[in-house]
């Protein structure tokens, strides 16, 4: 029987030592997040509130930081980076969850993952930092909601293997470099999200073999989402040696009002196969240039592409090659630009069903499906 009790107790108190605990952390009065931090064991959640003048790093797994209504972490702009330099940075930490704060004022990254962590980002507001809003780098990956990215040197970044998801609304604008970056093998999915990267100087690019996609995954749960690019300064979107997937159910980009609404200066690819079927949109108006291809890209858009009143002209290829069809009831047209099609040296192209009215081809030209073009 005593020995009975003993074990009682001694899962008991197993039980007790594992059950996640629960910190308040006012730092009004002076508390500190990093002493609560000191404290966690894994699971436990911390509740922030006032302004947190404190770099904040995270290396237990499955943390919940959880910023109340007004919450603040703020860092000094002009202050020399600490080593790790996010204003709140997960080093390696699984699991670790940060919401409802204004992240604002580092000297370096707002959130940076690195060394493999895991961690999700939740209706965040994170400006005025010296560098990247968000970032992800060194294999990390990230899960990112209805967050707003603005006034930072960039928006969104991962980079060295690292990948980021998006879900629920995503803005991303005003910040002095670019809105989105993918490099260096790493991947971005827009996941059902509706993302929008404006008035940056270039609202998404993607480069060094990395990607950005949309997909549809069983029962529907990630159908549909958007990518609004508009305004940006040099371009909406920048694909080079790299790819943009679209295959997600109603999936819809709109790229406008930007130097150049799809720039692809090489090895850059779209695969859109789908458009018909599955209902996607590529709505490319009002740039200068909607859709360039340069040296080696390629893009297969079937249905639903619209190219319309851009002012220098709709599509340019130079050296890349193009496969257009379009069909109800997803129809694509290329009308009311400056000059629709500017084939150069030689592009490739090939078009089936798709509207358009004028044209200029090289000899070096290989067309189908186009009259008049040699």
């Amino acid at each position: 029987m005593k020995q009975l009790t003993i074990l009682a107790s001694l899962a008991i108190a197993l039980q007790l030592q594992a059950a996640p605990k629960v910190q308040e952390v006012d730092c009004g009065k002076g508390e500190t997040i990093a002493a609560a931090l000191g404290k966690a064991d894994s699971g436990d959640t911390i509740n922030v509130k006032g302004m947190c003048l404190e770099q904040v790093i995270i290396t237990t797994d499955r943390i919940s930081l959880t910023g109340l209504p007004g919450a603040i972490i703020q860092g000094a702009l002009f202050a020399p980076p600490t080593a790790l330099s996010g204003q709140v940075t997960v080093d390696g930490a699984q699991g670790v969850r940060i919401s409802g704060f204004t992240i604002q004022r580092s000297r370096a990254e707002g959130i940076l993952g690195i060394r493999g962590a895991a961690f999700t980002v939740e209706n965040i507001v994170v400006q005025d930092n010296g560098s990247d809003g968000i970032a992800a780098v060194q294999g990390s990956t990230m899960e990112v909601r209805n967050c707003t990215m603005r006034r930072n040197f960039g928006g969104l970044d991962v980079y060295t293997g690292a990948s980021a998801v998006l879900f629920g609304d995503i803005t991303i604008s005003d910040n002095r470099d670019l809105g989105i970056f993918a490099g260096s093998s790493s991947s971005i999915e827009i996941r059902g999200a509706k993302v929008q990267s404006s008035n940056n100087p270039v609202g998404v690019v993607l480069v060094g073999g990395s990607s950005l996609a949309f997909f549809t995954y069983p029962g529907g749960t990630a159908n549909g989402g958007s990518l609004t690019l508009t305004g940006n300064f040099a371009a909406g979107m920048v694909v080079s040696n790299s790819a943009f997937d679209v295959y997600s159910d109603n999936a819809t980009i709109t790229a406008s009002n930007n130097p150049v609404g799809i720039d692809m200066p090489a090895g850059g690819t779209i695969s859109s196969p789908f458009g018909i079927e599955k209902g996607i949109h590529f709505v490319i108006e009002n740039n200068g240039v909607g859709l360039n291809l340069g040296q080696g890209s390629s893009a297969v858009i079937i249905g639903g592409l619209t190219v319309r009143n851009n002012t220098t002209a709709g599509i340019v290829a130079d050296n890349g090659s193009l496969t257009l069809v379009g069909a109800p009831p997803n129809p694509s047209s290329i009308t009311g630009n400056a000059l629709d099609l500017d084939f150069r040296f030689g592009a490739r192209a090939t078009f089936a069903g798709v509207t358009f009215a004028t044209k200029k081809c090289e000899l070096t030209v290989l067309a189908r499906g186009i009259a008049a073009c040699p």
